[in-house]
């Protein structure tokens, strides 16, 4: 299924795009490297742009070669 930009997605779909745990997806929230946003009932959300934006921001960090999954261990690279 393609997704559009403004595609609204829960912090279990971010973690499977990305391949990362839930765990590591919170981390990035707590860090504000990653945007989000809270619905009225408080559920976190994620628009699919951003979501992309982060992961170019993060590749062109740390490189591809190393890869999104390490990213929780670079604590010293900004990523947004």
């Amino acid at each position: 299924m393609d997704r559009q930009p403004n595609d609204m997605l829960t912090k279990g779909e971010v973690a499977a795009y990305l391949r990362v745990t839930p765990r590591t997806v919170n981390s990035w929230m707590s860090q504000g490297t990653i945007r989000f946003h809270r619905t009225r009932l408080g559920e976190v959300r994620f628009r699919f742009r951003d979501v992309q934006e982060f992961m170019d921001a993060a590749l062109d960090t740390i490189g591809p070669a190393e890869g999104l999954e390490n990213a929780r261990t670079k604590r010293d690279v900004s990523l947004g």
